[in-house]
C-alpha cells in the first residue's frame, strides 16, 4: 500500500479520498475472501452484513492522515522488531562483522530497501519541485503577457 500511494504521502496530500482508497486496498480483498467463504458455507448468508470498515466521509483531514499512516506500512515496518534484532544478534555472534566491540557493521536488506525508498521519494520530490520552479519562471518571464481588451467601440470611423 505504501508504494502505491507514495506520491500522495510524500507530498502530504492526505484527504478523505486517499484514506478511502487505502481502506479499500487494505479491507477490500479481505472482505471479498470472507464473503466468498461464507457463501460457500451458507449460500443463504447475507454478505451485505460484512462491515466495510469505518465510515471516512465524516472524518476530518487530521484523522485521514492518522488512518492513512497507520494503514500503510513502509518496508521496514512489516518486519517484527525481534526478527531484525535476531538478525543483528546472529551477525554479532558470528564475530565476522564486528568492529572489535559491540557494534555490528553489516548492511541488512530491510534497512537498505527502506533507505532506498526514502531516498527515491526525496529525489522524486526534489526533481518535481525543481521542474515546477523552472516552469513557473518561464511563465513569469515572458510566456505570459497582458492581453489587450477593448473598452469601447467607435462606429463613426
Amino acid at each position: 500500500m505504501y508504494l502505491q500511494n507514495i506520491e500522495d504521502i510524500t507530498y502530504n496530500r492526505y484527504s478523505r479520498e486517499l484514506a478511502e482508497k487505502v481502506k479499500q486496498q487494505v479491507l477490500g480483498m479481505q472482505n471479498y475472501d470472507i464473503a466468498d467463504l461464507l457463501t460457500k458455507i451458507d449460500p443463504e448468508f447475507d454478505v451485505s452484513l460484512i462491515s466495510s470498515g469505518m465510515d471516512i466521509e465524516g472524518a476530518s483531514d487530521v484523522m485521514t492522515r492518522y488512518i492513512t499512516d497507520n494503514a500503510t506500512k513502509k518496508f521496514l515496518e512489516i518486519f517484527n522488531s525481534s526478527t531484525l534484532g535476531d538478525m543483528r544478534k546472529y551477525v554479532y555472534n558470528a564475530g565476522r562483522y564486528n568492529d572489535g566491540g559491540s557494534r555490528v557493521n553489516v548492511d541488512m536488506p530491510p534497512f537498505l530497501i527502506s533507505v532506498l525508498d526514502q531516498v527515491s521519494a526525496e529525489v522524486i520530490k526534489n526533481v518535481n519541485t525543481s521542474l515546477e520552479r523552472e516552469i513557473t519562471d518561464i511563465v513569469a518571464n515572458g510566456l505570459s503577457r497582458k492581453i489587450a481588451i477593448p473598452e469601447s467601440k467607435d462606429v463613426n470611423g
